[in-house]
């Protein structure tokens, strides 16, 4: 009995943590911050907390030559696949909110509404703002990032859960210059995206697979239905 206590207890341990929300919170005006919070736990991901000096080691007589290879290394390319955060944090400014936002649509149309919707956004405030060199490619470029800005929004909102959000995109036609703002808190209960993890495996199984045994019992059927025709076809001659 008390080894049942102990493992019922980890169990309840294990599942009340999984029931406390993480929040991922970003802030970008100028410089961008990106943290995780749990509870009273925050920890930065973007910029990263400085690392510690290392004492100097003693030079040794000898240095080691490095190989040509090694020093001239080829710049590596951004993948398709890279986190959206962190090429966001590379590039930054104006290009780079849209570039993120591009990115974001990207990976929700490949989530399932289920596990979309076990995702929150707390907070979600957007502020662009819109120039060029004259008034009359302001007004090109102001209703390209509407046109592209406004619908991402709806699909976010209509898809996910959202509590507070605010969209701002105005032309800029004295400075002419390209600003954008952005402040982001998106939260998820480990418990419910796990939930809905397995509930989306589970339509997978029911609606994908047993389609396909099915389907492949009638083709048996069949096959053995014109067999017995044919032979029966064939006594009678």
């Amino acid at each position: 009995m008390i080894a049942l206590y102990i493992i019922l207890s980890i169990i309840a341990f294990i599942i009340v943590l999984f029931s406390i929300k993480i929040t991922l919170v970003m802030d970008y005006d100028e410089s961008f911050v990106c943290k995780v919070k749990w509870l009273f736990v925050k920890i930065s991901l973007y910029p990263k907390p400085p690392k510690k000096k290392k004492k100097p080691k003693k030079e040794k007589n000898k240095k080691k030559e490095k190989p040509e290879d090694e020093e001239k290394k080829p710049e590596k390319k951004e993948e398709k696949g890279e986190n959206p955060i962190k090429v966001f944090y590379k590039n930054q400014g104006f290009s780079g909110v849209i570039e993120l936002i591009q990115r974001t649509l990207a990976i929700l149309k490949k989530l399932t509404k289920g596990i979309a919707r076990a995702f929150k956004f707390e907070k979600l405030y957007l502020r662009l703002g819109v120039g060029g060199s004259d008034a009359e490619k302001t007004a090109r470029d102001y209703g390209k990032v509407c046109a592209f800005v406004f619908p991402a929004m709806g699909y976010i909102c209509s898809n996910m859960r959202v509590n507070k959000y605010a969209l701002d995109v105005h032309p800029d036609f004295v400075t002419g210059k390209r600003t954008a703002e952005f402040h982001v808190e998106l939260s998820v209960v480990p418990i419910r995206l796990t939930n809905a993890i397995v509930a989306a495996g589970l339509r997978f199984v029911f609606k994908v697979l047993l389609k396909l045994l099915l389907a492949n019992n009638k083709g048996n059927n069949t096959d053995q239905n014109k067999k017995e025709k044919s032979s029966k076809k064939e006594n009678v001659r």
